[in-house]
């Protein structure tokens, strides 16, 4: 399925709608009626979820897109979950899994963009909410072991804020209790009955022997007896409203054969209104495909997948009657010249995503000296593409006078990208992102 950013580029609130409503009947069709999404974090573009939400740098698209998703989801007995509350800091480059991470925000700069967001989602109706394990020391300056108390460890943040003063009355859900950023501030024991007391009504990825663990703190008193009143009310309350109460919920008028033909035509339309021209300075395309003989694709990524992926972009050229080669990295000047007087297209094709492999949103050593030589022979006939993180142009390709992102590696992107390279669809993305990124914040 196309992921975020491209539906945040087609821009299209019914598309979103409708994507939740297929997703919801696929999951329906597995026996799967909660799913972890959308994203509603707004992160500075090295942050881990910058792919993950519909439009990162535009909050009012963000909230259009989000709220339709949710609808389309929760119309099919499929509950929601908008995270992570309480979002992301644009300066924040670090990686709640392995560290810990802060908004650093005050309380009235966290209202007017990540706190409307998530109270648009709380106000259309969003079943649960994640809740992410950064701090957030404005409204919580407790310290545990010299660091701000996670968001997830926090009463003020959880109980007084979210469910309080923004009058969420869903599911709390905790992010993965496991990640670096909480697991070792505690000992288990002392971390589940900290996560229930803050507010959690749900903990992700809790061990066998939790449930034990809880029943003894209530009876010890360590944990109030109405803490536990509030989070299972919680919980059927957003059973009842998916209906799961109801004799015929599991009932489905279709199976997932009758739904898979309507998703993939949905994610179809989706990845070609997604397709996005960052830049053409010389006018290259569209590509005549009678001049596009020899093509020579060269591909970059720290995914040692991705050159398999990209057979697919082979297989879509060689359709049109080219001749296709393709490699991974550029070693010597000498080598590119060889290519660009043998070829007459050469496509600089790049992908970067979290965790893809683990680490920072980069290409860097080997990967990263292609493009100490790319373009230095036949810039004129050169193209460069991103298939994942959208600021490849920026931080590597800049030399590209041609330029597009895809936003994904899935069959449906990779076929929408040589259709608009040849002119056979209309480019119509609109980046979900700012494809210059403030200087003031980085």
């Amino acid at each position: 399925v196309c992921n975020a950013l491209s539906v945040g580029s087609a821009d299209s609130e019914q598309l979103a709608y409708e994507l939740g409503v297929c997703v919801a009947r696929e999951l329906r069709c597995g026996g799967i009626n909660w799913r972890w999404t959308p994203i509603v974090d707004l992160p500075g573009r090295f942050g881990v979820t910058i792919m993950r939400g519909f439009a990162p740098d535009y909050p009012e698209r963000m909230s259009v897109l989000a709220k339709a998703h949710i609808k389309g989801m929760q119309s099919q007995g499929v509950a929601a979950t908008a995270k992570h509350f309480p979002g992301l800091d644009r300066y924040e480059y670090r990686d709640s899994h392995y560290t810990d991470t802060t908004l650093s925000y005050n309380k009235e700069q966290w209202w007017s963009e990540q706190g409307k967001l998530f109270q648009d989602m709380i106000d259309c109706g969003v079943y649960s909410v994640m809740v992410g394990h950064q701090a957030f020391p404005a409204v919580d300056d407790t310290k545990i072991c010299d660091r701000y108390i996670p968001s997830t460890l926090s009463k003020k943040v959880i109980t007084d804020l979210l469910k309080k003063e923004m009058g969420f009355k869903g599911v709390v859900i905790t992010d993965a209790i496991t990640m670096g950023s909480l697991y070792n501030l505690l000992d288990y024991k002392s971390l589940v009955i900290g996560l229930i007391n803050a507010g959690n009504d749900v903990l992700l990825g809790a061990k066998i022997g939790t449930g034990d663990i809880l029943e003894k703190a209530v009876l010890d008193g360590e944990i109030d007896e109405r803490r536990i009143d509030d989070a299972c009310s919680r919980i059927l309350d957003m059973k009842e409203k998916l209906g799961m109460f109801e004799d015929d919920y599991y009932n489905l008028p279709y199976t997932s054969c009758d739904i898979e033909p309507t998703t993939r035509k949905l994610n179809k339309e989706i990845a070609q209104k997604s397709i996005t021209l960052v830049r053409d300075k010389n006018n290259m395309l569209p590509l005549d495909k009678e001049k596009i003989k020899n093509v020579c694709i060269v591909c970059s990524s720290h995914d040692d997948l991705y050159i398999e992926d990209m057979q697919l972009v082979k297989s879509e050229f060689e359709k049109r009657g080219a001749t296709v080669h393709m490699q991974r990295r550029i070693e010597t000047d000498e080598e590119l010249k060889t290519i660009a007087d043998n070829n007459d297209l050469i496509v600089y094709a790049a992908f970067v995503a979290p965790h893809k492999p683990e680490g920072g949103l980069a290409l860097f050593g080997d990967e990263a000296y292609t493009y100490f030589h790319a373009f230095n022979h036949g810039k004129e006939k050169s193209l460069g593409v991103s298939m994942g993180y959208p600021y490849i142009h920026y931080d590597i390709m800049g030399n590209a006078n041609t330029f597009i992102n895809t936003y994904g590696k899935n069959p449906d992107s990779m076929e929408a990208f040589v259709e608009a390279l040849y002119g056979e669809i209309e480019i119509t993305g609109k980046s979900p992102v700012k494809l210059e990124p403030d200087r003031r914040i980085w």
